[in-house]
């Protein structure tokens, strides 16, 4: 894998990665923990997660509580009263 990796100014350990991926040209920040040894790490972990995105997977939505709906239902039924019902 072939990047090339500029010390952003004023940033500590924040580095500018330009590299071809997929024939395209990118470029993208990424911050070390620690130190520059880690910049190989931090490209293969951001171009993975470019080329092979997870799927996102929408969650269940979560059913009222027994408490919540008895709670719409009084309401319900004072609005049923206040009409006349």
């Amino acid at each position: 894998m072939e990047y090339t990796s500029e010390k952003l100014q004023d940033q500590n350990l924040m580095y500018k990665i330009t590299t071809i991926n997929n024939g395209e040209e990118i470029t993208f920040n990424v911050v070390c923990a620690k130190d520059e040894s880690e910049l190989d790490g931090l490209v293969a972990y951001h171009l993975d997660f470019i080329n092979n995105p997870q799927p996102i997977i929408p969650q269940e939505p979560v059913p009222p509580t027994a408490a919540e709906l008895m709670a719409e239902l009084q309401a319900l039924t004072a609005k049923i009263e206040a009409l006349g019902g």
